[in-house]
Formats: structure tokens, sequence, C-alpha cells
């Protein structure tokens, strides 16, 4: 069974200016016809006086089509489930550099990436629930297996794989190599990040960490240490 974690200040912030940010899209392209997506998303392939603001901005563009209500709907599920463990484990502040990090470190390789190849445009919150998934789970890196909200009993290094691997999949499928490196670089930044936390603050789950991390705590299984940790 799924686990769901509770819904963090962070996280739940963050939701909030995502749907608000969205219906204001909405309204003004569909009904006003400002065309304000097309300034907020990043737009790769050549440097433009937009790329100032659209490596941050692009996080909070969506396109406005009736088919988009089902991407943001499940991209928030996802932003939920892998962000909230993170800031159980180092706190809220911790929580926005995060994202931060992930937004910033998608986007300029992405861009630098494109002014060699065939640019794209990129929009919406997957490079941060990418990087928002690795760095939930990297702190157990070599602590056993883990098992993700009560699925998955893959370790920490396999789930950052598996996570990749399915960029790897949409990159074989769209041929949209910006997108790749962009979740390349959200990866390598939360990565990063994470590692930096844990020497200054200490093991995950300890008094340090800026929080409880209960759902992803180590558990010992059996007698002396005998079978797996799992973490829950």
């Amino acid at each position: 069974m799924v686990q769901f974690p509770p819904l963090t200040p962070a996280v739940k912030k963050a939701l909030i200016g995502i749907w608000v940010l969205y219906l204001a899209e909405v309204i003004l392209d569909n009904w006003v016809g400002l065309g304000i997506v097309p300034l907020l998303a990043l737009r790769t392939g050549d440097l433009h006086i937009g790329l100032l603001w659209q490596v941050v901005t692009y996080v909070v563009a969506w396109p406005t089509g009736p088919d988009a209500l089902t991407s943001i709907l499940i991209s928030s599920v996802f932003f939920w489930l892998c962000l909230s463990p993170f800031e159980q484990l180092f706190g809220t502040i911790r929580t926005w550099q995060l994202m931060l990090v992930c937004t910033v470190a998608a986007a300029l390789p992405a861009v630098a990436v494109s002014l060699f190849f065939r640019g794209s445009v990129l929009f919406g919150i997957h490079s941060i629930v990418l990087g928002g998934l690795c760095a939930s789970v990297w702190p157990y890196r070599g602590r056993g297996k883990l098992r993700f909200f009560g699925v998955l009993p893959l370790s920490a290094e396999q789930l950052v794989l598996v996570a990749l691997g399915f960029s790897l999949l949409s990159f074989l499928l769209s041929k949209d190599l910006s997108r790749l490196v962009a979740d390349l670089g959200a990866v390598g930044g939360a990565l990063l990040f994470v590692d930096t936390l844990r020497k200054s603050r200490g093991r995950p789950g300890s008094r340090q960490g800026g929080g409880s991390g209960r759902h992803l705590r180590s558990i010992k299984g059996g007698r002396g240490g005998t079978k797996p940790t799992w973490l829950n």
C-alpha cells in the first residue's frame, strides 16, 4: 500500500502558488489573450532577453489547453510525494533552496546545449519533482533497501538510476536533448545539494537534520541486523 506523507508547509505553499499562477495563466491567455505562458516558459535554442527570467519562471508555465489539467494534477501529486519527505528530513528553508537549485541546475545546461543542438521549450515542475525524488532518497545510500512510500524495494542508488532511466527513455521517444540535459542537471544539482547538507547537518533522521523523515526512517530488520534495512 502506498504511504502518503503529510503535506508539509513549503510543499503546501508551493502547490498553492503553482495552482494560483496556473489559473491566472488560463484566464490571461485564453480569455484576455495576453500570451503570458510564452513569456514564462524557457525557450532554448538561441540567446534572447527572456532568458534572464525564464531560467526561473519556466517551472510555473503550463499549457492552457484542456489536456493540461491532467498533466498539472499528476505533477502536483508527485511534487507532494517527492518533496515532503525531503522537508521532513531537512526543514522548510532547505526545501525552498532545493526547489531553486533544481530549477536553475536544469535550466542552465539545457540553454547551453541548445546553442549547439536543436532547442526546445521547457515548462512545468518536472525538474523539481525529479530532483526532489533523488534528493529525498540520496541521504540513505549505502544503508540497505528502501521502500519509497511502501513500494519499490530498491536501494537509493537504484531509485536514482530508475529515475534517470525514465528520462533516457523519454529522450529516445522525443529526441529532446534539452529536456534530457535538464533532467541530468536537476538530478546532479539535487545530489550535490544533499551531500553539502549532510556534511554540515549530520545523518538523516538526526536532530540536526531539520525533521523526522518518518516516511524514510531506517528500521533494522531481524536479529543482529541479518536482514536488509528497510526505509519506510
